[in-house]
């Protein structure tokens, strides 16, 4: 499975959707030895204050967990996120971690327990929503995929990459006809969105009709010639 870094709220849904990537985790390259330097500075801080519960305990071990994350050691990070979130259910930026190790060690099924976990605390939570569409889609769970989706729609309903999104998901689950629904739903938001007019031209050509995916390129050429040449490769294939 594929490495994907996981990626408040309505600024950074807007940020995601646009370049379709839901999971936003900033690696900062350091030494060694700062990162040993910090993990002995945070793990002071928590023998010092283990029944403290205050903002400094949840920091500290957030902080802990990060500079676990750059030396590699993902399951001491992932420890150190849940840690933090026990102490502070919402702590949001150790969700984004804590599901984002879980992904990279090849455990889907936490990562998106994670997410979960995070809705709970808060159901109106838009970058859970997000990593959990994008988390069942990449796990081929498709169907969960479209609810997140539409809960999404719900709560953000003027955004065309999120009709884009679900018509993705329907897609890959075999329901063309609402995809084409939902890519248009989205056409009627942003007229000039070259990934609906790709997504409608692929749902074309899995329904056989290849006129049709004909129009949709020539929309496209106009618009993005990258994503033209790949529909009109996928046409002549």
């Amino acid at each position: 499975m594929d490495t994907k870094k996981k990626r408040r709220m309505k600024p950074m849904l807007a940020v995601l959707v646009c370049i379709s990537c839901i999971w936003v985790v900033k690696i900062v390259t350091v030494d060694m030895g700062s990162a040993e330097a910090e993990n002995r500075e945070c793990k002071e801080v928590i023998q010092a204050n283990p029944n403290d519960p205050n903002e400094a305990m949840p920091n500290a071990h957030f902080d802990l967990g990060v500079a676990y994350y750059r030396t590699d050691d993902r399951e001491s990070a992932i420890n150190c996120f849940d840690a933090a979130i026990s102490t502070d259910p919402k702590y949001w930026d150790a969700y984004k971690w804590l599901a984002s190790c879980y992904w990279e060690t090849n455990q889907p099924l936490k990562s998106i327990e994670t997410w979960k976990r995070a809705l709970r605390e808060n159901p109106d939570y838009t970058w859970a929503h997000v990593a959990l569409a994008f988390d069942y889609k990449d796990s081929g769970r498709y169907e969960e995929a479209i609810a997140e989706w539409k809960r999404l729609i719900e709560l953000e309903p003027d955004i065309a990459g999120l009709h884009v999104l679900l018509g993705d998901a329907y897609t890959e689950a075999g329901h063309f006809k609402e995809g084409i629904l939902a890519y248009n739903h989205g056409l009627k938001l942003n007229p000039n969105h070259s990934q609906a007019h790709l997504g409608l031209a692929k749902v074309y050509l899995k329904m056989g009709n290849r006129d049709l995916a004909l129009e949709e390129y020539e929309i496209l050429k106009a618009q993005d010639e990258e994503l033209a040449q790949e529909l009109l490769d996928l046409i002549h294939q």
